[in-house]
């Protein structure tokens, strides 16, 4: 017998229950041929169990340890109706108003999230609260990312483009079954994905969205995605430092993804707090670190940063109006930007070191000075 629906237990639903059964498998006393047998396997298919008018029908096709699906109708309607489910027991419990849902849903249409993630958007239930009510509806434990420790063996089971990218965590690995922290439970083209990658049985955990990507920077460092998409990418040149062409360093300061780079080590250094930030090169690696209350600490970083050290370099100096062909001596400049409603001020200072340039910088954040 082949189970065409291969996914998490949290979608077995019963037909016509009012809430979401969870089943690893059919349930015992339904008809043969319901979604969850082939066809061929001599039974009969009941008329509400039949593709065309099971909306929890997956369309399969057989790849090498499993299944994919196709994003069929019938599998958008079934995550509809599981989300609908959910809002369903908000309301039930008070946490939400029959107005709320219905903003829900008109930012569902226009915006293209599920229903219950639109609700968090517009401030009318917490994510805590959404994922209480996943896990008591989808029998999904809550995992805290904040008290586990996770092994580095388990971090590297994932590619570090493909935890980014899907923004999923592995926790734990136990004998064949990867425990896989997600804020999404209903993305089976992603479990699908990591079981057919590592081999291994997935079992979803709930967190935050938040935890999970606090984990993703602590562990895979900061602008990771970033790196992974420059590594990838044909399109981008790796410059030396030490080319004397200044054209090429300018060109590959301008690159997108050297751009966001580079605003994502000075939103990381404002999300922290800090007070300065000091990019070092070294031999083999370059080193960022913050300092934090005084203290100078270590930004998680991918190790193939030392790679695009020159473009970073070269993209702050293009920033600080400093000359990018200086190399040898000192320079100093000024970065003036605004994130939201706030306005920084970053004194720059590049110094020319044995392995490259080195560059200190001052943040002042308008908008925290307390004038008394």
């Amino acid at each position: 017998m082949v189970r065409r629906c291969h996914a998490p237990a949290l979608l077995r639903e019963h037909v016509g229950r009012g809430r979401l059964g969870v089943h690893m498998f059919p349930p015992p006393g339904f008809a043969k041929g319901y979604a969850g047998q082939d066809s061929n396997d001599g039974g009969s298919t009941a008329p509400d169990m039949a593709p065309g008018n099971n909306p929890h029908f997956f369309d399969p096709i057989r790849i090498d340890r499993g299944y994919t699906y196709r994003k069929t109708a019938a599998c958008l309607r079934a995550y509809q109706r599981i989300t609908m489910s959910i809002t369903e027991v908000l309301l039930e419990k008070g946490l939400i108003k029959p107005d709320h849902l219905a903003q829900a849903m008109e930012l569902r249409k226009t915006g293209g999230m599920r229903l219950d993630r639109a609700l968090i958007s517009l401030g009318h239930v917490t994510e805590e609260q959404v994922l209480a009510v996943m896990s008591e509806q989808l029998a999904i434990p809550i995992v805290n990312l904040e008290n586990i420790s996770i092994a580095v063996e388990t971090l590297r089971l994932l590619p570090a483009k493909l935890v980014y990218r899907k923004r999923v965590v592995p926790v734990e690995r136990n004998n064949g079954t990867l425990k896989v922290a997600t804020a999404d439970p209903f993305d089976l083209y992603t479990f699908d994905e990591l079981r057919l990658l590592t081999g291994l049985e997935i079992q979803p955990l709930l967190a935050s969205q938040e935890e999970i990507d606090k984990v993703i920077k602590a562990h895979y460092g900061v602008g990771g995605d970033t790196i992974d998409e420059m590594m990838s990418t044909d399109d981008l040149e790796v410059v030396s430092e030490t080319s004397g062409d200044n054209e090429d360093l300018l060109e590959m300061a301008q690159e997108a993804s050297v751009i966001k780079l580079v605003n994502e080590i000075f939103l990381e250094a404002l999300n922290e707090r800090a007070s300065d930030i000091h990019i070092e090169p070294y031999e083999k690696d370059l080193s960022i670190r913050y300092r934090i209350d005084g203290v100078l600490q270590n930004a998680t970083v991918p190790p193939q940063i030392r790679r695009f050290q020159a473009a970073i370099i070269s993209r702050i100096k293009i920033l600080s109006n400093m000359n990018i062909a200086e190399k040898r001596l000192p320079q100093d400049g000024r970065i003036n930007f605004q994130v939201g409603n706030r306005q920084v001020d970053v004194r720059v200072s590049v110094i020319p070191m044995l392995f490259g340039e080195g560059i200190v910088m001052r943040i002042l954040d308008k908008s925290q000075v307390l004038y008394t």
